[in-house]
């Protein structure tokens, strides 16, 4: 028993580790009955100390919620309900990563922005045996106040940008989606133009948007990403939203989610996320077609990046919002960015995560995923929403 009393002071921490080094030590150095008592010890005061620290915890959240915007009755029903002697019933997958995923840190929503639209509904699209491009239909969004100028619509694969207009910006869109045939009216090497981009690339998908502000506006302020105008359905256990998350954290340090409630959302840092960006004196701005890619030029924003920065480096420095609050877009260059990336894949309306595959009409409610940029006051630089087949079904 003497042994006992050192085992016990690796227990003020309670933590899983010390537990478990406390047992295996306890076993190898006591005998059977010390070994017993001990156990029971330990179980019993690392339960304390476990339920403790969850009360604690549930008393933090609840403090915290009303300031972090989250529906305090909503959490409160998804929590376990307690016993006559006190004991919690442990909550559902779901739940408990609602604790844990579902609000950003006040950093990350100070970094992301807070404009919401007061849109309810998104336009909804025609119906699918009209589509030009099944399974794919993509359209400007209203809400948004994003109207085209071009005859063609918001097409794909077509190897020919078309034209957009909003309250804060002007420019054109160029999109490629694997795997998806030209529409009618495209370029005639539209195909093969297509075949060459994604030829040893493991990219599912690039869009490129250039234009110019109409208003200067700075860029800690913009995010882009998805907005849903209805709660998500489906919602997948702990272990496949901890490992999307994780994913797409990887491709954004930015990224504010969230995954529960009335309006889900991803944002992200704009400047911060493309995988290129060009800044152009008007009249020298790349060509927004070709197969070779942005390449990234930055110059023009002067400070840090006077002398030329990485990509990779541009990322992680815009998506601080303590530098990116030092820059802004101006109105008299032309902005180019280039996105792309391997995650989502636009045919099949799926999320690779590389051990499987997420089908999102599964969990969207029937809601499309955006290509959208966007300012913190709620003005938006563009807006496309991407139908699928799949939506329509659900």
């Amino acid at each position: 028993m003497r042994e006992m009393g050192g085992w016990m002071m690796m227990m003020n921490d309670a933590s899983a580790a010390n537990v478990a080094n406390a047992f295996v030590i306890a076993r190898a150095f006591a005998g059977k009955a010390a070994f017993a008592t001990f156990v029971a010890i330990a179980w019993a005061y690392a339960m304390m100390h476990w339920r403790t620290n969850g009360e604690k915890a549930r008393d933090v959240l609840d403090a915290r919620a009303p300031r972090l915007g989250m529906d305090v009755e909503g959490e409160s029903a998804r929590r376990a309900t307690r016993s006559r002697d006190g004991r919690t019933t442990r909550a559902s997958a779901p739940a408990r990563m609602e604790r844990i995923e579902d609000e950003p840190s006040a950093k990350a929503r100070n970094e992301c922005g807070q404009g919401e639209t007061s849109a309810s509904s998104f336009d909804a699209p025609p119906p699918p045996s009209v589509w030009g491009q099944r399974p794919l239909y993509m359209k400007a969004e209203s809400y948004a106040k994003c109207e085209l100028s071009s005859d063609t619509g918001a097409w794909f694969n077509a190897e020919e940008p078309f034209k957009f207009e909003t309250p804060v910006f002007r420019g054109a869109c160029l999109c490629r989606f694997r795997d998806v045939a030209p529409p009618p009216g495209a370029r005639a090497d539209a195909a093969e133009r297509l075949d060459a981009y994604f030829k040893g690339k493991k990219r599912t998908f690039q869009v490129v948007i250039q234009g110019q502000f109409k208003r200067q506006v700075r860029m800690d302020t913009v995010v882009t990403g998805h907005e849903f105008f209805a709660p998500l359905v489906n919602v997948p256990g702990a272990f496949v939203l901890r490992s999307v998350l994780r994913v797409l954290r990887a491709l954004s340090k930015s990224l504010d989610v969230r995954v529960f409630g009335s309006r889900p959302r991803v944002y992200a840092s704009f400047g911060g996320t493309a995988q290129a960006m060009s800044v152009d004196e008007r009249g020298s701005e790349p060509d927004i077609a070709t197969l070779d890619g942005i390449e990234e030029n930055t110059r023009r924003l002067g400070g840090a990046f006077a002398s030329g920065v990485a990509a990779k480096k541009r990322k992680k420095m815009l998506s601080s919002s303590r530098v990116s609050r030092n820059y802004a877009f101006n109105t008299s260059d032309v902005y180019t960015f280039d996105s792309y990336q391997h995650i989502f894949v636009p045919r099949s309306y799926q999320l690779n995560l590389g051990f499987r595959s997420v089908e999102l009409a599964h969990h969207l409610n029937g809601q499309p995923a955006q290509i959208m940029a966007k300012i913190a006051d709620g003005e938006y630089l563009y807006c496309f929403s991407l139908w699928h087949e799949k939506l329509i079904a659900t």
